[in-house]
């Protein structure tokens, strides 16, 4: 995830999820690599887990919740995000 300040600053926010392919591809609660990717410590996929789960341990909120962690977001309340 990127942020781009006025000053043109760019700042790059990284989140990952480790885990394993596995094959054949398991459950229908996702798109993409969901069905064929299990997260470390996981014995299920994310297309098998619910939405609550996969939204927990999701990359994508792992560089979200840095991005908001940023200097320029500290006036904002983020409480109820985070």
């Amino acid at each position: 995830m990127a942020l781009i300040d006025k000053k043109k600053n760019e700042f790059l926010f990284k989140g990952t999820l480790k885990g394993k392919i596995a094959f054949p591809p398991r459950g229908k609660n996702g798109f993409g690599y969901d069905p064929i990717f299990v997260p470390l410590n996981f014995n299920k996929t994310l297309a098998q887990s619910s939405s609550s789960i996969k939204n927990s341990i999701s990359h994508r909120k792992k560089a979200l919740v840095k991005l908001l962690k940023h200097n320029l977001f500290k006036k904002l309340s983020i409480k109820n995000i985070l």
